[in-house]
């Protein structure tokens, strides 16, 4: 579908960002794609590294680290820090909730009790994003 030469300058590019028609003059390397390589590098590049310092570490299940990587990095740095910063406290949190209601009561009550009571702080806490990683560290740390 090509571009008539009646549509206004607007509508061209809500076509191109449509896909409705392809800029010949982008090419291999259009600013699209040039970001996707960059971010594809940037990936493969974090996944590695982690996955060298966990092994460098002596950590038992050295899989773990690239894989966080490949979960949090985002294609802006700042979106990066904040999925890193979300997941970080959510898990301290988890292990926290997880840990100390693993202490009190039984099975399936005080795990209900943990995840509740740790996406009710994430939440009251502004962490939203935060609670989905404590309830999976929640169940990591009573349930396996």
């Amino acid at each position: 579908m090509g571009l008539k030469t009646n549509k206004t300058w607007s509508q061209q590019e809500f076509a191109i960002k449509l896909r409705l028609h392809q800029d010949p003059a982008a090419g291999l390397f259009s600013p699209e794609r040039q970001h996707l390589f960059i971010l594809a590098a940037k990936t493969a590049l974090a996944a590695t590294l982690c996955w060298w310092l966990a092994q460098a570490f002596g950590l038992h299940e050295p899989y773990w680290g690239p894989i966080s990587a490949i979960i949090v990095l985002q294609s802006k740095v700042g979106s990066t820090i904040t999925a890193s910063r979300d997941r970080i406290l959510g898990t301290l949190i988890g292990a926290a909730f997880g840990f100390s209601f693993s202490l009190f009561g039984a099975l399936p009550w005080n795990y209900v009790g943990a995840v509740l009571a740790a996406v009710i702080l994430s939440g009251l806490l502004g962490l939203r994003n935060s609670s989905r990683l404590a309830g999976v560290t929640i169940t990591i740390v009573m349930l396996v």
